[in-house]
């Protein structure tokens, strides 16, 4: 993106927060069968307590009737990885993407702003000597550009972006992987579309981090766990409170209270009902 472009962006300056309507923006679920399909709606839920003026979208391969979503776009293809394709297919000029196993729990729409300048923006993957995370099934990348992980991704729409998603689901089908992350690493090192990377705060995974250390440090904004679908009964998701206990989600509350960088937007009651049910 040229400088030109970046300073005509409408996401500048202090009001950036109210001038979210004037760009195409939105945030995109993407889930196959019942099972995800129903924690993605918990996760939706979430976004829209904090976000009720942004529109949600859904891409599934089963019915859904709940006005949670502005619309539900149905998959051309059921796979484990819809999320590529609907990225690529969303209707939204900046998109920000969520895997269904997390809840939002403070305001995230500056990732929207991120995206007048930038094509990508994701966080590192945390475990970055873990086996799943240093696999290199292609080429041999640097260790100084791990993995990003794809479950909460902002993303710009052009060629460059529709590319990267469309050249990631084809190497996980060539390849049989069992997961996406080694094939976006890969394709973005490939690719010229620009990345920024957030901080972890912005996709909290597991129970680390959550709670800062010092007052300095930032409160999480969104809280990201594959417990949500491990813990699953039939087609019911766990409740926040379950994965994470009410006293973690209390110093979650804390620390978004004294977040000065959230001190516009704290989080709401009826959010903090919801999590600790």
């Amino acid at each position: 993106m040229t400088d030109e472009n970046v300073a005509k962006d409408p996401l500048l300056g202090a009001s950036w927060r109210r001038e979210l309507n004037r760009v195409d923006a939105g945030f995109v679920f993407a889930a196959t069968g019942g099972k995800y399909t129903a924690l993605a709606h918990q996760a939706a839920e979430s976004v829209k307590r904090i976000h009720p003026e942004m529109p949600i979208d859904l891409f599934t391969d089963v019915e859904v009737n709940t006005p949670i979503y502005d619309q539900v776009h149905q998959l051309e293809r059921a796979w484990f990885r819809p999320k590529f394709e609907a990225i690529a297919r969303s209707r939204f000029e900046r998109t920000v993407y969520l895997d269904s196993d997390l809840v939002v729990v403070a305001d995230v729409s500056d990732l929207f702003w991120l995206l007048g300048k930038y094509d990508l923006a994701a966080a590192h993957v945390q475990s970055r000597n873990a086996s799943w995370s240093t696999t290199q099934f292609a080429e041999e990348l640097p260790n100084a550009f791990p993995q990003v992980n794809s479950g909460v991704m902002a993303v710009r729409k052009n060629e460059r972006t529709r590319k990267l998603m469309e050249d990631v689901a084809e190497a996980i089908a060539k390849h049989q992987l069992k997961m996406d992350q080694a094939a976006l690493r890969q394709a973005i090192w490939r690719s010229d579309v620009s990345l920024y990377v957030i901080p972890p705060e912005y996709n909290v995974r597991g129970h680390r981090g959550i709670v800062g250390e010092t007052a300095s440090s930032s409160a999480p904004r969104i809280l990201h766990s594959s417990k949500f679908h491990k813990k699953m009964k039939g087609n019911e998701p766990p409740s926040p409170g379950r994965i994470y206990g009410f006293w973690t989600l209390k110093s979650v509350r804390y620390s978004i209270a004294r977040d000065k960088q959230l001190t516009e937007k704290p989080i709401p009651t009826s959010l903090w009902n919801f999590l600790k049910s």
